[in-house]
């Protein structure tokens, strides 16, 4: 999406914030800290709801807490399941 204008910039705003709404709701019983979320918001920046909704399905399907939606989308991105490094 390229960003022309001021217009433009608001919206870029909102989807930002509409993605934030999206995962705080699906972490509300989780009590996820906002800094995790944030930085969650911005490592999805470009992504579709249905792309945030994956991760969140895969952060189930894996057993990751949800303190640890920054490794979901890593893994959602990269179509990795296991981080070799964490082995070493």
């Amino acid at each position: 999406m390229e960003v022309s204008g001021k217009n433009d910039t608001g919206i870029l705003r909102w989807i930002h914030d509409l993605r934030w709404i999206f995962i705080k709701a699906m972490c509300q019983k989780s009590k996820v800290d906002d800094e995790v979320v944030d930085n969650f918001v911005d490592q999805t920046e470009g992504m579709r709801l249905a792309n945030l909704l994956g991760i969140v399905q895969l952060c189930r399907a894996e057993y990751l807490d949800f303190s640890e939606l920054e490794e979901g989308a890593r893994r959602y991105k990269l179509g990795v399941t296991e981080d070799p490094w964490k082995k070493v």
